[in-house]
């Protein structure tokens, strides 16, 4: 939910950071692929689903960490014309039955989702805001 950020105020960047759950991550039939994919879910009401910009990233080397460094695109569609809010699914990349499992809001804190956003006033004309 990003409604708090105003319209008109600049998006500079968005970063999701993810915890792996590698009790639940399930490798396919040829091992745990590194890359791992996010789709944007749009919803007005109950009813519409609107799908956006998808997103790709990796397992960071060593590491139970995803990061996706620029989600920024799908938080300006939602603030425009989502009322601020969006979603972001886990996709396969492929046809190998891999199964990622990531840690949710009511994991130890530091394996939950973390969404950094940094963003910026416009300037208007004459120099005021």
């Amino acid at each position: 939910d990003v409604s708090t950020i105003t319209a008109t105020d600049a998006i500079l960047k968005a970063e999701l950071r993810l915890t792996l759950d590698t009790t639940k991550t399930l490798s396919g039939n040829m091992g745990l692929p590194n890359k791992i994919s996010l789709i944007t879910r749009l919803q007005k009401d109950s009813s519409v689903t609107n799908y956006g910009a998808t997103y790709s990233s990796g397992r960071l080397s060593g590491s139970d960490k995803v990061i996706f460094y620029n989600v920024g695109q799908a938080l300006d569609q939602a603030r425009r014309s989502y009322n601020g809010k969006a979603s972001f699914s886990i996709v396969s990349t492929g046809s190998m039955l891999e199964r990622h499992a990531m840690y949710g809001l009511n994991a130890p804190p530091d394996k939950r989702p973390v969404l950094i956003v940094t963003y910026a006033a416009r300037p208007t004309a004459g120099g005021k805001r």
